[in-house]
């Protein structure tokens, strides 16, 4: 563990630490690396996106024109404008003309639609949206907010301003972005980056844990509206130096290929990517590439080396890390399966905490907490600072940032911030993320929030009463989405496609059971646990059950559920 503390100081002091103090000489914001980058390297490159590829002079004068654009629509430092579109230079130049011009940009996630989109717009508290113009039709069938557009192939109306990028003199007094979040109740939550969280982030995470060299190139298939990419992959890029390329949809099948064409040398993932390369047929050229690194989170120990040993990416640098969490673990040593160490763990006050068998935090007979042994699981807890490294943000409701606290847990006083993710230690101190906790599920590298999909059924025809929860399922990182149903006789899962036009793909349940009664506790609160471990095996299970495979649900068989635990079938 010594090691790699020395390791990460040192690569560290190399790669981020200049552009951390920087902030506190006036450089505030990632408008202002990029305004720095095209004064020093002005036709560099900073951003490939299809076939565009912009050098930090062009970049920082689309930018300005975005900004400019914002100011057309009305916004002003410390407005809310909604963001809506997929990863393109549009996309960029908007994210950093707000972050000159002061506004803060809610980064709604562009596959919503109707009452969810509608919700998230009120969430943020947003005044005014900017969006792709192939989403603008839906944006203004859902708000009557004022709206203005931009297209994702050539970023019009962004185009190259004559003068410098400008850079609001209050530009740091407001947060740079809210991301959506399942907070703890389930419903979207727009969580807060001030513009200190993004550069420390960007500074002190990300560009130690790439180790980004001269001829590196980042490839991120990511999309942008969330807080990985947009910090550790757009923000480590722009401490760096180091050039990124977008990729605005992710293909399994394609992602080498992209790499060669490229000349990429490494890759930013989540949760599912490295399994879903894997399910792809073996080629001769599987290795022809130049990546050399691999940084994210959610990649399970049963994919790890046979992902590094297939594709031949020498390093994987697994992390922890949460968009509302104050402090992150990563994995330097490339232990396989560990999320990583914190050597001084101690400083930022990670506890894990013992639960019960309802997943509530468990108490002892003083009302304190119980700290879970070597090797038990039990809910991460990190102490919420008010100031200084690790400090915690929130919400923009207070209500959802006070209610993420735990408060008088280990002694009197004290407060420290529930991740709601389970995970263990070992006697090393190496951490191992075991499962999403509260009432969200991860899949695909997105939290499902289980209180939106549960009301988008309830207003489904035929559907009674709807519960939400998250299965096992072999070959599944994280959980799958299952839809439990009191419906009527007649009810027909095809009525179910229509949530495709208000939710986002991976919110869809993968399984549908239907059945007489939803099982609830003494306070009528709905039983999840017992039927996630119920699951949705035929032989066990009684009742009509369907799964989403071949892009419609189909009554689920012995030998569909077969074909879908050995990898025949793709949910």
């Amino acid at each position: 563990m010594a090691l790699d503390a020395l390791r990460y100081v040192s690569s560290l002091a190399r790669h981020g630490l200049g552009s951390f103090l920087r902030q506190f000489s006036g450089e505030v914001t990632l408008a202002d690396l990029l305004a720095r980058r095209a004064r020093e390297q002005p036709e560099a490159l900073a951003l490939e996106v299809g076939e565009r590829r912009l050098g930090y002079r062009q970049l920082a004068a689309i930018a300005q024109t975005a900004a400019a654009r914002l100011a057309e629509l009305g916004a002003r430092r410390g407005d809310v404008v909604a963001l809506v579109g997929r990863s393109s230079v549009g996309y960029v130049a908007a994210l950093l003309g707000g972050a000159a011009s002061g506004v803060t940009l809610a980064l709604v996630h562009p596959e919503l639609g109707g009452a969810p989109l509608r919700e998230a717009l009120s969430a943020a508290g947003a005044r005014f949206v900017l969006c792709e113009s192939e989403l603008l039709g839906g944006v203004q069938a859902a708000t009557s907010l004022p709206s203005a557009s931009f297209d994702s192939e050539s970023g019009a109306p962004f185009g190259e301003a004559a003068s410098p990028l400008q850079l609001d003199p209050a530009r740091g007094s407001c947060d740079f972005a809210l991301v959506f979040t399942s907070g703890t109740t389930g419903s979207p939550k727009a969580c807060r980056l001030p513009h200190s969280r993004v550069l420390a982030a960007a500074c002190l995470f990300g560009a130690p844990l790439f180790d980004f060299r001269v001829t590196d190139k980042l490839l991120c298939v990511l999309p942008l509206h969330h807080g990985s990419p947009l910090m550790l992959g757009l923000g480590a890029c722009l401490v760096t130096g180091t050039p990124i390329v977008l990729e605005r949809r992710f293909s399994a099948s394609e992602l080498t290929t992209v790499a060669r064409r490229t000349g990429a040398t490494a890759l930013l993932y989540v949760g599912d990517l490295a399994r879903l390369l894997l399910a792809t047929p073996e080629g001769p050229r599987d290795r022809e590439h130049g990546l050399r690194v691999a940084v994210g989170n959610g990649m399970a120990a049963d994919v790890w080396e046979r992902f590094q040993k297939r594709f031949g990416v020498e390093q994987v640098r697994e992390f922890y890390a949460a968009t509302e969490s104050p402090v992150g673990i990563l994995n330097w040593a490339g232990r396989v399966g560990s999320v990583g160490n914190l050597p001084y763990a101690w400083m930022f006050g990670l506890k894990l905490a013992r639960l019960d068998g309802e997943g509530e935090l468990l108490r002892d007979a003083k009302g304190r907490l119980v700290e879970c042994e070597v090797g038990e699981p039990g809910e991460l807890l990190v102490r919420a600072r008010k100031a200084g490294l690790g400090v915690y943000h929130g919400y923009v409701d207070q209500g959802a940032t006070e209610a993420r606290l735990v408060r008088d847990a280990f002694r009197p006083g004290d407060a420290l911030f529930r991740t709601h993710d389970i995970l263990r230690r070992d006697r090393e101190g190496y951490y191992y993320f075991m499962e999403r906790g509260g009432d969200s599920y991860r899949f695909r590298g997105e939290n499902v929030a289980i209180a939106t999909v549960e009301r988008e059924l309830l207003v489904t025809p035929g559907v009674r009463d709807a519960l939400v929860t998250g299965l096992a399922i072999p070959g599944y990182d994280g959980r799958v989405g299952l839809a439990v149903l009191v419906a009527e006789p007649s009810f027909d899962p095809q009525v179910l496609e229509a949530l495709r036009e208000r939710l986002p793909r991976t919110a869809l349940p993968r399984f549908v059971r239907r059945v007489t009664e939803l099982s609830r506790t003494s306070s009528l609160k709905l039983r999840r646990r017992v039927w996630a471990e119920e699951g949705v095996d035929p032989a066990k299970v009684p009742g009509p059950t369907w799964a989403l495979v071949d892009g419609a649900y189909q009554p689920l068989s012995a030998e569909t559920y077969r074909d879908i635990v050995t990898g025949k079938k793709r949910l």
